[in-house]
């Protein structure tokens, strides 16, 4: 009887037009809780304003598991492609060292064959490089490969 009094307490917010409630405790000690007033007499009677509760807090919108489904399969195919292109980026790294490594080698043989050496200017001029800049060249080209190739 007293689940009974408490779901029937538990429920009156929800009750619609129910803004005034009794409590009384009958002849048996059993206690009511009712929308009309108790009967005559009843000793241990109390009227109750019943007022509805705010809400705690904001109600954060109901769940959706298809929506969250989506957004988990969204965070994984992105973090999947920041791992292709971040692989891609190192490969393509790593294919310009090697490119590099490979000029700076293919210089080096040149320079030290002793030939004679040209780079055409602005003007479509040959410009030759002279034998005591062959050594400087040569250092500046080792540094390449040791920087690229080591």
């Amino acid at each position: 009887m007293r689940i009974l009094a408490l779901a029937l307490l538990a429920a009156l917010p929800l009750a619609v037009g129910a803004q005034q409630m009794y409590k009384w405790v009958d002849e048996k000690g059993v206690t009511h809780y009712t929308d009309a007033p108790p009967p005559e007499g009843t000793p241990k009677s109390q009227k109750i304003d019943v007022r509805p509760t705010p809400p705690s807090g904001p109600t954060s919108a109901p769940v959706d598991p298809r929506q969250k489904e989506l957004d988990t399969r969204g965070d994984r195919l992105k973090k999947e492609q920041d791992a292709r292109k971040a692989t891609s980026d190192e490969e393509r790294l790593a294919a310009q060292k090697q490119s590099r490594c490979l000029e700076a080698q293919r210089q080096l043989q040149i320079l030290q064959m002793q030939r004679p050496i040209f780079q055409t200017n602005e003007k479509g001029e040959r410009v030759y490089l002279d034998d005591k800049d062959r050594p400087a060249e040569i250092a500046r080209w080792q540094e390449h490969a040791k920087a690229y190739c080591g």
